[in-house]
């Protein structure tokens, strides 16, 4: 991933500006990124069983599915405005 996004960087500095294909790619790429941590996330697969016992906050109740929780839609969010960000750059430099 991050040789990837580090080839995107290359690109769009190469191409000087926000190019359709290079908009493909960023949205691939942040979707290759959310998608598993997402499922990790959700499974509760992600965080370490020893961190989570060592935080008695994090064993009580619905916290750790609380933090789960919050933690997808705000990776839903930065994923989404990361694309749509890169969409219009791409729309306002072509014009």
């Amino acid at each position: 991933m991050l040789v990837a996004s580090l080839a995107l960087e290359i690109a769009k500095y190469r191409a000087r500006r926000w190019t359709w294909p290079l908009v493909a790619v960023n949205a691939a790429l942040d979707l290759a990124f959310a998608g598993p941590v997402v499922v990790l996330l959700l499974t509760d697969r992600l965080l370490n069983p020893d961190l989570v016992a060592r935080f008695a906050w994090l064993r009580e109740g619905d916290h750790l599915e609380t933090v789960a929780t919050v933690s997808v839609v705000v990776i839903a969010v930065i994923t989404l405005w990361d694309v749509v960000d890169s969409v219009l750059k791409a729309r306002r430099q072509q014009a």
